[in-house]
């Protein structure tokens, strides 16, 4: 996927910065209304927040950058929202 997004631009060489925000699926068992009052609030629970990072950092080796040693800034956040999904954006940290 990172791969699809990415097409043929060329790999950054940094230094760069990337923004990481995780959602998490609200539990289904949960009564609508109840599903709504989880919607943005922050994921304390596994998995671990730099487990998460540290997933994406390797998979996008070879796809966004040569080597993530460019990295030189990180933020990130785990949320629950109605659908899971992972969204980074990926900028020159100058």
């Amino acid at each position: 996927m990172i791969e699809k997004q990415h097409g043929d631009a060329p790999l950054y060489s940094g230094p760069i910065q990337i923004d990481f925000i995780f959602y998490f699926p609200v539990k289904l068992t949960l009564k609508p209304e109840k599903r709504l009052q989880y919607v943005n609030t922050f994921k304390t629970s596994r998995p671990d927040l730099d487990n998460l990072i540290k997933f994406i950092l390797d998979a996008a080796t070879g796809i966004l950058y040569h080597d993530d040693s460019i990295i030189t800034a990180i933020s990130a956040k785990k949320i629950y929202a109605l659908e899971g999904k992972t969204e980074f954006t990926v900028r020159s940290a100058h």
